[in-house]
């Protein structure tokens, strides 16, 4: 991406990392960037679904790094042709059950995410699991609704007008349920996915065009998790790890499963944080979701810069406008709907 801004130096143009870092740039935005070179090198494997047998959960650090390596042999063995020097460097459980895999460079991991390599890799590696490739989530605001997030035509259009790579855009949904949508409503927000940073920053720094309209997009943050068992944005735990024996309607708080819940009016609701009427436990107008939002704002050091960050110091602006006041901003529209990992997407499953 090239953008007419200054860098970290005051001077126009691009640096590289190494040379910015000597210049003294602040510690939270030299963590920041040392996590986004280290991203470039992870692959994620998780099970298939929430049901599935999560078959790699006893094993230990260095088993799982043995097993990936073992698996890129078995590769070598069958005929794949291996890029030079690969190799798993380490092997890291995540909340979720899933692991986090770091490669020694970054074409090592771009390479086991190449289609071909991908599906080879799972066969020697294990049955009823899948891979996850990084994701870029923005939000597109007050998009015409007569857009068609589910149209691969409306899709590519936007990719063409934006002067964007084909295939770059992954998906598009509604961030509100269209049932729930205003007989005079005519436009909306729209979560964007992602497939690099670069189309990501290119569209949060010049607009995309959308059903005629010049639209803005912004990151999109996660929001607090929850789990979906006892309902609760502790955020220390996820339901197949619930201390609490009973499930928790979240629709009203009785000791009963969501779906199996017959409460269909407002007035019924009953959160099971906040322990008030009227709306439910996921709810963004529930004043404990709104504590924890604010928190992992002020947490969040990421929420506090415009571009997902790379290499060019010409991302690494912060947001400077009068919005960007993390202790007292009312709840913004840039929430996502819960999800296991905000940064990962399912790409390919082994059956």
């Amino acid at each position: 991406m090239q953008m007419n801004a200054q860098n970290s130096s005051g001077s126009q143009g691009s640096q590289s990392y190494a040379s910015v870092t000597k210049t003294g740039i602040p510690p939270p935005l030299t963590k920041l960037l040392s996590h986004s070179k280290a991203q470039a090198c992870q692959i994620l494997i998780d099970k298939r679904s929430l049901q599935a047998t999560n078959e790699l959960k006893e094993l230990t650090e260095v088993q799982l790094t043995t097993k990936a390596e073992l698996t890129l042999k078995l590769m070598s063995k069958v005929g794949t042709t291996l890029p030079d020097n690969i190799s798993f460097l380490s092997a890291k459980n995540v909340q979720n059950g899933g692991i986090l895999y770091e490669l020694n460079a970054p074409g090592s991991a771009k390479w086991i995410n190449a289609l071909a390599n991908r599906s080879k890799f799972l066969n020697h590696f294990g049955t009823d699991i899948i891979i996850k490739e990084q994701v870029y989530q923005i939000l597109l605001e007050n998009i015409p609704i007569s857009f068609n997030p589910n149209s691969k035509i409306a899709l590519s259009e936007m990719e063409c007008k934006g002067g964007l790579k084909q295939d770059n855009i992954t998906k598009a949904r509604y961030i509100k349920p269209i049932m729930r949508y205003n007989p005079n409503q005519r436009t909306a927000h729209i979560a964007l996915i992602l497939k690099t940073k670069t189309t990501a920053n290119q569209i949060i720094h010049f607009k995309i065009s959308v059903k005629g309209k010049k639209v803005y997009g912004h990151k999109l943050l996660p929001k607090p998790s929850r789990c979906l068992k006892c309902q609760t944005f502790n955020g220390r735990h996820i339901a197949a790890d619930c201390p609490q024996e009973h499930n928790t309607c979240r629709t009203c708080r009785a000791n009963h499963q969501t779906a199996s819940c017959t409460i269909d009016i407002q007035e019924l609701y009953h959160c099971a944080n906040c322990n008030t009427d009227s709306h439910t436990s996921w709810s963004h107008e529930c004043s404990i979701f709104i504590t924890r939002w604010q928190e992992n704002r002020v947490r969040n050091e990421e929420a506090k810069y415009k571009y997902f960050h790379t290499e060019d110091p010409n991302t690494w602006d912060k947001i400077k406008d009068k919005s960007n006041n993390y202790e007292t901003d009312p709840l913004p529209p840039q929430i996502l709907t819960q999800t296991y990992n905000n940064e990962w997407r399912t790409i390919h499953h082994q059956n």
